[in-house]
């Protein structure tokens, strides 16, 4: 009876060594896709931080080890942002801070408030004009279900 069970602890021990290092792989690209986004975030929005008082909400922000996915929750008082992060390309949504769950696009924003539609696309310095008119652009539609 020991022998049986002496035979089947060490297949699964390596078994268990095994996974342990894909687990520790897969954690390890998860937190380098977090910490490339917040890199970006930091490096071409500052002013959401000086500026405007923005802190990063690190609960509600993980990285994914396949893809280059991330995503970064920024609290900015009266509503968040969302930089999303997949395959290279970040897309920001905003919320109400009372219903987080309700994304929309911040080029919804945009749209709302600037002519030029061409220049929608630039998200830093569009963000930086047109942040003081996310909260009444929100206060103005009605959450999405």
């Amino acid at each position: 009876m020991l022998a049986t069970a002496a035979l089947l602890t060490r297949p699964l021990r390596s078994a268990y060594r095994i996974a342990d290092r894909v687990f520790r792989l897969k954690k390890r690209g998860a937190d380098t896709n977090l910490a490339r986004l917040l890199r970006e975030i930091h490096a071409n929005y500052p002013f959401l931080f000086a500026k405007y008082g923005c802190r990063v909400v690190k609960e509600q922000c993980h990285g994914d080890p396949s893809l280059d996915h991330a995503i970064v929750v920024i609290d900015a008082g009266a509503f968040r942002l969302c930089a999303a992060r997949d395959r290279g390309d970040t897309l920001w949504s905003i919320a109400r801070a009372d219903t987080p769950q309700s994304w929309r696009p911040v080029e919804d924003v945009f749209r709302a408030t600037e002519s030029d539609l061409n220049a929608i696309y630039s998200t830093p310095p569009m963000l930086d004009k047109h942040f003081a008119d996310i909260e009444p652009f929100l206060a103005a539609v009605p959450p999405k279900q």
